[in-house]
């Protein structure tokens, strides 16, 4: 046997599938060339860690506990992202709350305030009818308006 045969048949040799004849032939080809006999090697352990592997015994649960892992983890990342919310959205509100009462205090003063300093009607009067004598309009009042025209031509 030649090497590339060695190579075709390395699979069977590692699951003992093949003939006695041909078995023989491949051990001693592999005696003698240390890349084959490393390659076989190779072989026979990938071959024997997957028996090893398949032989387990399957955990029913574990499909089950793994999505439960997986979905409490989503809750508490989202737990996470939440929590900043739940605890930011009410302050935020507070404080807009606090804004408009404070900015309905400063309007309503001002407003107070330019009420206080309008007159009323009696102090407009007076204050008209103190310019009125200052200004000599007084006699106006007392004179019917056609006479005050026809005088003055």
């Amino acid at each position: 046997m030649n090497c590339r045969d060695i190579e075709n048949n390395v699979l069977f040799y590692a699951e003992n599938e093949l003939s006695a004849e041909t078995k023989a032939l491949f051990e001693l080809h592999i005696a003698g060339c240390k890349h084959c006999a490393l390659l076989c090697e190779n072989i026979k352990a990938t071959v024997f860690s997957v028996e090893t592997v398949q032989h387990t015994e399957e955990d029913f649960y574990f499909y089950t506990r793994l999505k439960q892992r997986m979905e409490n983890e989503k809750l508490k990342q989202a737990n996470i992202k939440f929590i900043p919310k739940r605890i930011l959205q009410p302050i935020a509100i507070t404080v807009l709350i606090g804004i408009g009462i404070f900015t309905g205090i400063k309007i309503g003063s001002q407003f107070n305030a330019t009420k206080l300093t309008q007159t009323t009607e009696e102090t407009r009067t007076s204050q008209l009818d103190t310019y009125s004598e200052e200004t000599y309009i007084a006699d106006i009042n007392n004179k019917q308006l056609e006479t005050l025209y026809t005088s003055n031509q």
